[in-house]
Formats: C-alpha cells, sequence, structure tokens
C-alpha cells in the first residue's frame, strides 16, 4: 500500500492545482501571489530545468510558451487532470489488491501494480501530447506568429 501512499499525496495536489488559487509563496520559479498553474507545469519545468540540465534559459521559455500558447495552457491542464484520475485509478485497483487478496500477494501486486499503471497511463498520453502540440504548431502557423522556444531544437513538436 506504500506506493499507493505516494501516489495519493501526489494526486491530491494534482486536483488541488487544478482549481487555479493564488499562491502566497514561491513555487517553482513563479513569485507570489501568481495564479497557481496545473501541477504539471511544475514537474515539467523542475524536472527538465534541474534534472534535464535547461538551468534558467528553459523556466523562461516555458513561461513564454506557457502565457503565449492557449493551447499549450490546455495541454497541461489536461495532462494534470489525465494524471491525478490515473492517480484515483491507481488507488483503487491498490486498494482492491489490498484488501482482497493475501497480504503476501497485495505486497507484490502493489510493488508491480507502479509500472504496470505507468506504462498503461503513459501510451494513451504520448499521443494526446503529439496530437496538442500540433494543433499548437499549426495554430501558430496559421497565425504567423514563430513557436515560442523556436530557437532551440525541440523534438517533440518537430
Amino acid at each position: 500500500m506504500i506506493p499507493s501512499i505516494l501516489v495519493g499525496t501526489i494526486t491530491i495536489q494534482f486536483f488541488f492545482s487544478l482549481l487555479v488559487p493564488r499562491v502566497p509563496i514561491w513555487i517553482s520559479s513563479l513569485p507570489p501571489g501568481h495564479k497557481m498553474r496545473p501541477a504539471g507545469y511544475y514537474i515539467m519545468e523542475d524536472v527538465v530545468a534541474v534534472d534535464g540540465g535547461g538551468r534558467s534559459a528553459f523556466r523562461r521559455d516555458l513561461n513564454v510558451r506557457y502565457e503565449s500558447s492557449p493551447i499549450f495552457q490546455r495541454l497541461v491542464y489536461e495532462m494534470t487532470a489525465y494524471w491525478a484520475t490515473g492517480g484515483l485509478i491507481f488507488i483503487g485497483v491498490s486498494a482492491v489488491f489490498t484488501f482482497a487478496t493475501s497480504l503476501n500477494f497485495a505486497f507484490g501486486a502493489t510493488l508491480i501494480w507502479v509500472p504496470v499503471w505507468a506504462l498503461l497511463w503513459f501510451i494513451p498520453a504520448r499521443f494526446w501530447i503529439r496530437y496538442r502540440l500540433k494543433k499548437e504548431k499549426d495554430s501558430f502557423r496559421i497565425t504567423n506568429n514563430s513557436l515560442p522556444l523556436q530557437r532551440r531544437s525541440d523534438p517533440i513538436i518537430s
């Protein structure tokens, strides 16, 4: 049940971020007083900027892209809602494993369920993301605007 506790706390945070409250503290690179963005935005920002080496330039570019593209804003919102819903499904299936099976089976099943769930949830998300990014690219092309972040090669939208 330990993976469910972790996924459960993240799921709560994802759903809360969808309410778009004003935040009194710094969250990632956004100062106090901003409306909270969907949690997926902060995960993307921190993982790529810190772990991926994008640094503050990526944070700036991501912010420009988010503010200039309603389609990208919608994508981030949809992905946050999608993964939050997936979190609820994960918790439900884990609860079934935990309470409807033996302790040994439940322990193993909940640990194996983590990568199975992540893969099952990732595959449709990948196609959904590609679809939305193509729509974003087309919308910028139609309005004769350039894509934010175009100065770098972006394999996702290429």
